[in-house]
């Protein structure tokens, strides 16, 4: 699938390690899992990565960025509190990306609801009674997911989103959890690589749903590599054929959510065949993980409804698509 999202109204913290464990992570109060994404007119992989707190060491820079930091500042690990300090913290900290952002702490952790389903702390460093970075973790029964990381840009050259990142990881040993979970990384996209930094780290195999130590010459065989050569391989024989065809990105954008019904494209790539006077055009998409194709008959858009909370529903617009009746 490209991405599929579950709504929990609660989640223990044992399901949350279970989540994890299986290559999901949170977004605002959903659930989510992906092994594609979408930017910049390509399709890349997203790769899930983990740390063993029991392997782990800092190493020797390490140990010198949290003397510094420490020596320098104030910092606290305690329960998350959402307040308006971080909401201006953050205001400071998004300007510095080029693409869209959630407006708030608020938005991005919590849907804007006065609720969390999570067990979410935080790291904050102060200079004086100036925040000046703080982050947020879930805590599972025996591991943590590392959720968002902000700080104040006049202290880059302290690398506190790094250092943030390390202080969850000390509290975490201290603690006895067993695993460190920051997210995914993108082969050939550099933005998350940072997550790279903490130490050798693991990644899940959705295939055989196992973990591996990572290393950069296995991640070359990706979905994302796969798909597109499965898909130039259509094209190539369509074009044998003389059948008229072009690769279409999906989404083209926005990302779609959701995609979870066997009767939708579940693919971010597909190949769309052009035939005269036909409404519904004939579609294939490449299910890496089965290793088939699928042929469609594609319909229309629809909106479709999820509900996330009592308060309200998100809507997605997606391309309903019907398997071809062989005609």
């Amino acid at each position: 699938m490209f991405t599929v999202h579950h709504y929990p109204r609660k989640i223990s913290k044992f399901q949350l390690d279970q989540y994890l464990s299986q290559g999901w992570f949170r977004m605002g109060q959903s659930i989510f899992t992906c092994h594609f994404l979408y930017v910049q007119d390509d399709v890349y992989s997203t790769v899930w990565i983990r740390l063993n707190l029991h392997d782990h060491r800092y190493s020797k820079s390490q140990r010198k960025l949290v003397r510094r930091v420490e020596e320098d500042f104030k910092v606290r690990v305690q329960k998350a509190v959402f307040d308006e300090e971080k909401e201006r913290l953050y205001d400071k900290y998004k300007i510095r990306f080029m693409e869209p952002v959630a407006d708030s702490i608020s938005t991005s952790l919590q849907n804007d609801l006065n609720q969390n389903i999570y067990d979410t702390y935080e790291v904050t460093v102060h200079e004086g009674d100036r925040l000046i970075a703080a982050s947020f973790f879930d805590l599972g029964a025996k591991s943590s997911a590392s959720i968002m990381g902000i700080y104040d840009p006049d202290y880059q050259k302290y690398s506190l989103g790094y250092y943030t990142m390390l202080r969850e990881i000390a509290f975490l040993k201290k603690t006895g959890r067993d695993y460190y979970y920051p997210g995914y990384v993108v082969p050939g996209y550099e933005r998350f690589d940072y997550k790279l930094r903490i130490g050798h780290v693991e990644y899940f195999l959705p295939e055989s749903h196992s973990w591996k130590f990572y290393k950069e010459e296995e991640i070359n065989t990706l979905h994302s590599e796969k798909l597109k050569e499965k898909m130039r391989d259509i094209l190539w024989e369509f074009s044998n054929w003389n059948i008229p065809a072009e690769m279409m990105f999906f989404p083209s954008p926005p990302i779609f959510f959701s995609l979870t019904d066997s009767a939708f494209i579940s693919s971010p790539l597909c190949i769309l065949c052009h035939q005269a006077n036909d409404d519904y055009p004939l579609m294939i998409d490449y299910d890496s993980g089965k290793d088939i194709f699928r042929l469609y008959r594609a319909g229309i858009v629809l909106k479709l409804l999820h509900q996330s909370s009592e308060k309200g529903v998100i809507v997605n617009e997606v391309l309903k698509c019907y398997p071809d009746d062989g005609e």
